[in-house]
């Protein structure tokens, strides 16, 4: 490697050949004005070069003296770990999916989750799911993003934003795609981590929820296979199961809050508190269209009555139309196979649970268990589930079917969640008329489907009634 001195040793050896050459060009005459400015400026750089050798060679000369040398520490620097800025995305690269998913890990660590269970739900997905789910985690948890995410649902004009803000809504614009509105932060995403505490929508609870990062859930399903004895060298009977290949399309829903400008200006909570009522209209209606949904064709779920109706799984009340009585309960549990009962439970309207109840008039039928104690309550050993969107009543005047009750092992009705709420701001709200009412507009939307993959694993009782 060439050492500076050196460099300045060749420095004025070419300068001496210039110099030189310069010199011979013209012979005997006088150096003309342009020619004598660069031989002025050559002997200048070579005084330069020619000192910083002089103190090279003193430098050295000094440190051949050991009083001159003054020594080094003699101890090891500590091991050091740096840990970079997990939020900081400028050397992002997201097909590169074992560095992103690192990279959101240590940014959901770093994160205001409010529950241990909310963080631990957003790793599952990152480490699980396609790298979208972590490119979201990255360009929604930081803390600048949730700042300016507030300040942007209060005043969409941005002009509240810092710098950092805006870079950080910048950043996920580009990395998420929103259709130009907003992703929700990963902290408050009810599609990413579970905010439905003390919900009365039972489904989540009892269901096989399946976040996705597509628009339709494929999955896998048999009625089992079948297993048999034999005798030693005798042909083995063929027991393949029959595979069937169901789907779950995430259909869009949305829910919009119409809110005064002076209550985006003047409310501190505004935007944890929109967020709150959102999750709250999203959860009402999930727990009615996951119940009674009617399915793609009208772009929503296909809720389990739904599904169910019409199909194997129905059963009769046993006696007279529109007579419901204890033996129907009994009924189900012996029409539902014995591979799902262990894991079963019931859904039913409030109302139906009432009347159950009024059936034990002599103390001995034991149909409930623990009446007012269990959490929930259980029905002939079942957990019992109120679902309000289901029939609670019925017209015995009206030709109808009225599907009051399901016993069945939920995990077989899969709710499939395409992670990721967004939001957009409506920046003038307008009445009939046109006119603006002084009011701002939060528009939210989600993706979510759900279905039966196989209904041998559910029972549903229909009382029915005929004019």
């Amino acid at each position: 490697m060439t050492t500076p001195r050196e460099i300045a040793e060749q420095g004025v050896e070419f300068l001496d050949a210039c110099l030189r050459e310069i010199h011979t060009s013209a012979e005997t005459r006088s150096l003309d004005t342009d020619e004598q400015a660069r031989f002025d400026e050559g002997l200048a750089e070579r005084a330069r070069l020619v000192a910083v050798i002089a103190r090279h060679d003193q430098v050295a000369s000094l440190a051949a003296v050991p009083a001159n040398v003054e020594r080094g520490a003699s101890f090891d620097a500590p091991n050091v770990i740096v840990r970079d800025n997990p939020f900081d995305l400028s050397d992002l690269r997201p097909l590169d999916g074992t560095a992103t998913r690192s990279q959101a890990l240590r940014a959901i660590e770093a994160g205001a989750f409010a529950k241990d269970d909310h963080r631990e739900r957003a790793e599952e997905l990152v480490r699980h799911l396609p790298t979208e789910a972590a490119v979201r985690v990255l360009a929604t948890a930081s803390p600048e993003y949730e700042r300016a995410f507030g300040k942007i649902i209060a005043d969409p004009s941005g002009l509240s934003l810092d710098a950092g803000e805006r870079e950080a809504l910048s950043r996920a614009a580009s990395l998420t795609s929103n259709a130009g509105g907003y992703a929700v932060p990963v902290i408050i995403d009810p599609t990413l981590i579970l905010t439905s505490d003390g919900s009365a929508n039972p489904f989540r609870q009892i269901s096989r929820v399946v976040p996705i990062t597509t628009g339709v859930w494929k999955g896998v399903s048999t009625a089992g296979v079948t297993a048999s004895f034999g005798a030693e060298a005798a042909a083995i009977t063929e027991g393949s199961p029959t595979l069937a290949q169901p789907t779950v399309t995430a259909h869009k829903a949305k829910a919009q809050i119409n809110y005064s400008f002076e209550i985006g200006m003047d409310y501190p909570g505004f935007t944890s508190d929109m967020l709150m009522i959102l999750q709250d209209a999203k959860d009402t209606l999930e727990a009615t269209k996951f119940a009674v949904g009617a399915g793609d064709g009208s772009t929503e779920p296909f809720g389990i009555v739904t599904a169910l109706a019409g199909g194997s799984s129905e059963i009769n009340v046993a006696g007279s139309e529109g007579v419901f009585a204890a033996v129907d309960l009994y009924a189900m549990e012996e029409a539902l196979g014995p591979r799902f009962r262990p894991n079963a439970s019931w859904v039913a309207n409030k109302a139906i649970y009432n009347k159950v109840r009024q059936f034990d008039t002599a103390g001995g039928a034991g149909l409930w268990e623990r009446i007012g104690a269990g959490m929930p309550s259980q029905l002939l050993g079942y957990n019992a589930y109120e679902a309000s969107a289901m029939d609670g009543a019925w017209d015995v005047a009206a030709t109808a079917s009225n599907y009051i009750a399901v016993l069945g092992d939920f995990r077989n009705y899969v709710i499939a969640d395409r992670i990721g709420m967004s939001v957009e701001t409506i920046q003038h709200v307008v009445d009939g008329d046109g006119k603006l009412t002084g009011q701002r507009g939060l528009l939210a939307w989600w993706r979510v489907g759900g279905d039966s993959v196989n209904d041998a694993a559910f029972t549903i009782l229909d009382n029915p009634t005929t004019s």
